[in-house]
């Protein structure tokens, strides 16, 4: 690709700004060697890497991409496994390669072997005596779009570059057609849409999750119920021409502008960033069904909002799927947190959309975004001043001498009191002496 005319391509074409997505270091490494600013987008939601790449203070109670959070609300335990898996994204993106492969497959698989692409390219080593790692590229980012939303982000203090853009990617709601319309509109109770994301397809999934997922479904029947099954239109173990009239399974759906239809009463979802912005932008209550990566972090978001629930694939089975779903649609409570989250989205003065628009224009028209970028004092000593632990070392040892002070304190005067009076129970013993005199002088007189 490097030996290719793309290069040349690209600076013939004097882009101002690139705009590059997360995973894709190759990416912004070609933009590097062009000396074209960008703009890296993280559309999977906030995760370890865009928090250690952006210089986001550490917020331990929040998710960890890496992992499959253990409980519904941060502890003890949880906080030191999210500290552990951002100090180890950390020593990714920052120490020496060869301990960066040990701990990380993504560096050993993706990043190093880009990084030597490039810095061995004859061409590129004319410009660059060393190329930097691609990890330092992209802490160079001018901005950070991050596809989530304050909504979501329990205590996360975005710093000035982390720009929350979710459902940048909403598009006006279009009219529905036939058969959409008019099959919603002979649904007694409503529409409940299914699908798994993009990046699966459903007929691999097991023949035990498809039937599971069948089964709970067979039984809405006052439902209209469109079912996303992917790129094949095939499930394992399932004939398709014994599917109930009620249950609308396809290749494709319109998902946006159902979602927005007011008949949609719950969306099943496997818990992609793009399709959670849907929902919470056109106000349905979701079930989660979590498959990979970031989707567990995404939906513990959800549901501790109050905006759904999950069913951990380990614990799907017909029962447990039919009980979360009845328990949404039946409880009002999530209905009424959707709504309200749609309307804090919806009635904000400028869309993400906007937002992102203005911010790609000034980084184009400016050539960088210098005044977003935390300063360089903050970047050097980013890491203890952004979590606070120069106060907290500070405060820890003024207690400490606090302490030891007020137990010398104490220690000193007891020592003090000591001294004035008799030693402790020594009164008890001159009263017994006077007593034992006494009787001596009585045998004396008799």
């Amino acid at each position: 690709m490097l030996n290719s005319n793309l290069m040349d391509t690209l600076k013939k074409d004097k882009i101002d700004v690139g705009i590059v997505y997360a995973g894709n270091p190759c990416q912004y490494a070609i933009l590097h060697v062009l000396g074209i600013p960008f703009i890296y987008y993280d559309v999977d939601g906030f995760s370890d890497e865009t928090v250690v790449a952006s210089g986001t203070p550490w917020n331990l109670d929040a998710y960890s991409s890496r992992r499959q959070p253990s409980v519904s609300r941060p502890n003890f335990a949880s906080r030191l496994f999210n500290g552990f898996h951002l100090l180890q994204e950390s020593l990714t993106q920052n120490s020496h390669p060869l301990i960066a492969k040990i701990i990380s497959k993504r560096y050993k698989n993706l990043d190093d072997p880009i990084t030597k692409q490039f810095s061995e390219d004859y061409e590129i080593k004319k410009k660059f005596k060393h190329f930097p790692d691609v990890n330092k590229i992209k802490q160079s980012a001018e901005l950070y779009f991050v596809n989530t939303d304050p909504l979501l982000e329990d205590g996360t203090a975005f710093p000035t570059n982390v720009i929350p853009v979710g459902g940048l990617h909403i598009d006006h709601t279009k009219p529905l057609f036939s058969p959409w319309n008019t099959t919603i509109a002979a649904a007694e109770e409503g529409m409940i849409i299914v699908s798994l994301g993009t990046q699966t397809d459903s007929s691999k999934m097991s023949a035990a999750h498809a039937t599971t997922l069948l089964g709970a479904l067979s039984k809405l029947t006052k439902y209209r119920i469109y079912w996303r099954v992917g790129p094949n239109m095939n499930l394992p173990e399932i004939d398709l021409e014994k599917i109930p009239s009620h249950i609308n399974m396809t290749t494709f759906i319109p998902q946006n502008d159902l979602l927005a239809h007011r008949r949609c009463k719950l969306f099943i979802t496997n818990g992609g960033m793009s399709s959670v912005m849907e929902a919470i932008a056109h106000g349905v209550p979701m079930i989660g069904i979590p498959l990979y990566g970031i989707n567990y972090a995404n939906l513990q978001k959800v549901q501790n909002k109050g905006l759904g629930l999950i069913v951990e694939k380990e614990h799907l089975n017909e029962g447990t799927l039919f009980s979360a779903i009845n328990e949404v649609l039946t409880n009002k409570r999530f209905q009424t947190a959707a709504k309200d989250a749609s309307k804090e989205f919806q009635h904000r003065e400028e869309s993400p959309f906007e937002k992102a628009l203005h911010l790609i224009e000034h980084v184009g028209r400016h050539r960088g975004a210098k005044f977003f970028k935390p300063s360089k004092q903050f970047v050097l000593s980013g890491w203890t001043r952004g979590n606070n632990l120069d106060f907290w070392i500070i405060a820890s040892a003024f207690c400490i001498v606090a302490l030891l002070f007020l137990r010398s304190v104490i220690g000193l005067l007891w020592r003090c009191l000591g001294t004035h009076g008799p030693p402790a129970g020594s009164a008890g013993i001159e009263i017994q002496k006077g007593k034992m005199g006494l009787k001596k002088e009585t045998k004396k007189t008799k």
